[in-house]
């Protein structure tokens, strides 16, 4: 029983901390359900800005109690130890990586940086300090509620862009978030005593397994399918009392972990069913990325690129065959799309080891306590726990083989780790602080603390997210719109992202006529506003291959529109670009773009020609070509050019006789 002090007769400290600890908790849950219109990016933003606050909640509330408490202070053990370490490992990456702002605050369609870290690693601190058996239970049995609610809203939403994602807004993020409380829910199963809660643990499973297969989430659905067939394994191996059974189990386990490593060595080896199934199905886009992200790390393989870094590979080493169908047509990539090639290309050789630490040592926890001589009812408890937390991490790895984490996810996680890493921790019975000059000036900084990092990291990227929706609210190139766009950029929440957005609308209006009846200074003002914005990006990270497109698009406009000199630096930012991604068939096109505008036409299908020649089955650049060719007027030159479009693909013949007959 910890003692009474004056301090606590008339003000209860520790259930104050404690309520507001667990009500965070609680309320942190609601995450995947946090969805609204007014943001940038209305499903990741709004949920990412929601945890992060309550987070914040909980571990400034926690410091308070531990202050003042020293039971619910930390317990050195390996869990907590392997992820310190993978923290420490990704500031290292980011301080050294190509873009460390980036690093920190990824981005509004993202949100998963250094930045988002630090609030898992504070969460997964207090709850594995503070919550008891009794909360893992009410916890988890929440987040299966939660779990349920998105099914119910996938099943009923009319609107066919939520019909796959419910409040997640994507079906693999959905299927992941499903996949934990499926697992969970199996956990709730044997731990409940309770009837009906029982009863709802067991029929939730066929709920959330059709759920998955309704939403597609071929990953997510294939992990579960393998998930539960190591749980009958472990079940045959390590608990029944048949030793033929226990036999016959062990060796599933082998085979699996052979057949594992076979499907790993095919899948990335052409010409074999393994490799041929998933191009049909995962499509050729993610093994080229694949293929970029090692060479990505075998140019930086102890560090890597840096955390959210992936796209400065990405393009500097871009297949020109991205457009095409076959070669996925997506030409924008900042996740590697597999959890392995994300961690070494981003965090390094180091990254890599720390995080498969993480599983390592929460395997150990769990199958320690089970091989430990207890009680049969303890040693069939310890069985559940080890069990189906290793089967659900290992389905979890697997489904991240071929997509990538979120909030939702990622709140899962770590929640699950720091239920592990309790089964470690024993409260100690202590006195609390005594009083003395710190006992109440070290409270009072912690808040101090609270306000500011609340402020900084919750509080702004609300206040530019609003100020980005708007911009594109108000009308184009006034004055307001003009005031937003400023507010937008005043931060260093997104702006990297968002100054290509944002420009990039400025573009779209130019392009689409929205000048007429706007006098010439409005948006000669906001052009020069989106050039001066865009330039910071490419001052601080002179990687940042996007922004020199952007750049070289509202240089040219600018060229056409006000002052020739544009066309210039146009030129120039468009061959700086092309240097970071010369197989990127873009940098080629607007830099054709450009020399037409100079009156230098010649030149510009010397450019056009570089792009079809990179590709070859590209229309595009086919048709740039022949558009370059018509401007010059060289008649042979122009049949020169369609009967070498044609012969590459004949279906191509209405696309180029439209062109023809544009003046």
């Amino acid at each position: 029983m910890v003692p009474k002090n004056s301090f606590k007769e008339d003000f209860d400290l520790e259930k104050i901390c404690l309520f507001i600890i667990k009500g965070g908790f609680y309320l942190s849950l609601l995450t995947p359900l946090i969805v609204s219109g007014n943001f940038f990016f209305p499903y990741v933003c709004p949920k990412s800005l929601y945890f992060m606050g309550l987070a914040e909640i909980i571990f400034f509330a926690w410091l308070i109690l531990i202050f003042y408490y020293p039971q619910y202070r930390p317990q050195k053990n390996i869990l907590l130890i392997s992820l310190s370490l993978f923290l420490i490992v990704s500031i290292f990456a980011t301080l050294f990586g190509v873009n460390p702002s980036y690093s920190f605050w990824s981005k509004p369609e993202r949100m998963t940086g250094l930045l988002m870290l630090f609030h898992l690693f504070g969460f997964f601190l207090a709850a594995f300090c503070v919550l008891e058996k009794k909360d893992w239970k009410r916890i988890f049995f929440g987040a299966l509620l939660v779990s349920l609610i998105l099914c119910g809203i996938n099943f009923l939403e009319k609107n066919p862009t939520m019909r796959k994602g419910a409040t997640l807004g994507n079906s693999s993020f959905l299927g992941t978030f499903l996949l934990f409380n499926f697992f969970l829910a199996i956990w709730l199963f044997f731990n409940f005593k309770n009837f009906l809660l029982k009863l709802i643990s067991i029929l939730s499973l066929p709920i959330l397994f059709y759920t998955e297969c309704a939403i597609d989430a071929k990953a997510a659905t294939f992990s579960i399918l393998a998930g539960l067939f190591l749980l009958f394994l472990f079940y045959l191996g390590f608990f029944t009392k048949k030793t033929y059974l226990k036999i016959l189990g062990k060796v599933g386990l082998i085979f699996s972990l052979i057949s594992f490593l076979i499907f790993g060595y095919l899948l990335f080896h052409p010409q074999n069913p393994i490799h041929d199934f998933f191009i049909k199905k995962g499509g050729a886009a993610r093994l080229i990325v694949w293929e970029a992200s090692w060479k990505g790390f075998l140019e930086r393989p102890i560090l890597g690129w840096g955390p959210e870094n992936v796209e400065y590979v990405f393009n500097k080493y871009f297949n020109p065959c991205m457009f095409l169908p076959e070669c996925g047509g997506e030409i924008w990539f900042d996740k590697a799309h597999n959890i392995i090639f994300d961690l070494i290309l981003t965090t390094g050789v180091l990254g890599a080891f720390a995080y498969f630490l993480i599983f390592f040592c929460a395997f150990y926890i769990l199958w320690k306590r089970f091989f430990e001589k207890k009680e049969d009812f303890i040693k069939k408890e310890n069985f559940v726990n080890a069990a189906v937390f290793t089967c659900l991490f290992v389905a979890y790895f697997l489904q991240n083989l071929t997509v990538f984490d979120m909030i939702c996810s990622y709140l899962m996680f770590f929640l699950t780790l720091a239920f592990i890493s309790s089964l470690t921790f024993s409260k100690k019975a202590s006195s609390p602080t005594k009083p003395s000059l710190s006992f109440f000036f070290v409270p009072l900084l912690i808040l101090i603390l609270f306000f500011c990092c609340f402020f900084k990291f919750v509080l702004e990227p609300l206040r530019v997210d609003a100020a980005v929706i708007s911009a594109l609210k108000s009308p184009p190139f006034s004055k307001e719109r003009l005031e937003f766009y400023t507010l937008a950029l005043s931060s260093s929440f997104g702006k990297f992202q968002i100054r290509n957005f944002l420009s990039q609308h400025t573009i779209l209006a130019l392009q689409n006529g929205m000048t007429r009846r706007v006098p010439p200074q409005n948006f000669k003002k906001e052009m020069e506003l989106a050039i001066e914005k865009v330039k910071e990006s490419v001052k601080e990270c002179p990687l940042e291959y996007r922004s020199y497109l952007k750049l070289g698009y509202l240089y040219n406009l600018y060229g056409i529109l006000f002052d020739t000199s544009g066309l210039s630096e146009a030129e120039k930012y468009l061959k700086r670009a092309i240097e970071i991604s010369p197989n990127n068939q873009q940098g080629w096109w607007l830099l054709a773009q450009t020399k037409l505008h100079q009156k230098k036409p010649k030149k510009a299908l010397v450019f056009a020609e570089m792009a079809v020649k990179l590709e070859p089955r590209l229309l595009k650049s086919h048709l740039i070509s022949i558009y370059i060719a018509k401007t010059i007027g060289d008649e042979k030159l122009i049949k020169e050019k369609i009967d070498y479009a044609l012969k590459i693909n004949p279906q191509w013949k209405d696309e180029i006789e439209k062109l023809q007959r544009e003046k």
